[in-house]
């Protein structure tokens, strides 16, 4: 393989992101450069959704991917003095459900601790398919919706990567029938 080929263009829209800031990037897995399966290090080309080139995603992913797969990928970029610019994987997952009824089914499933089928309906009835959005943008306006206090928006960032970047595994996804809902 030319040498060309095995490394990715840098997308524009990222250029300015400094580095050791926690990012999450959202798209499709186009290549896999690189897999050792005894552990589980792993190269990635992911294309982020509105992009039109590949970002090098690396790190340790016990479950392989597969190519074609859309992914969330949360982590923190890296400057390689041989590959450049790319993406140090702290966690892969899948990425929300891109449907109220998905997203409720996620949220009533106990996925996040603290939120069952009552406070799911309210948050999905409050805020529908832009419930992600709020609670990566505007996080204090869970707060408007009944039920949901600060120990809850909390909860909900937290388990779905918005605090500390410890987003649901695409196993734990799969476990609950929800992997492309």
């Amino acid at each position: 393989m030319d040498q060309a080929r095995s490394q990715p263009v840098k997308p524009q829209s990222y250029a300015q992101e400094p580095e050791r800031v926690r990012v999450q990037v959202q798209g499709v897995i186009r290549r896999i450069w690189h897999r050792t399966d005894e552990t589980g290090w792993t190269v990635l080309g992911i294309q982020p959704d509105g992009e039109t080139a590949l970002i090098r995603a690396v790190g340790v992913i016990q479950e392989p991917p597969a190519v074609g797969e859309r992914v969330r990928c949360s982590g923190y970029w890296h400057v390689s003095e041989k590959w450049g610019r790319e993406l140090m994987i702290e966690k892969l997952s899948e990425p929300w459900p891109e449907t109220a009824a998905g997203l409720e089914a996620l949220l009533a499933s106990g996925a996040v601790r603290g939120i069952g089928p009552v406070l799911a309906r309210r948050l999905i009835q409050a805020f529908g398919t832009r419930l992600p959005e709020v609670v990566e943008r505007h996080p204090a306006r869970l707060l408007d919706v009944p039920g949901i206090g600060e120990t809850h928006a909390a909860l909900l960032r937290e388990a779905l990567g918005f605090e500390t970047g410890s987003v649901l595994s695409v196993a734990e996804l799969r476990r609950l029938g929800l992997s492309k809902a």
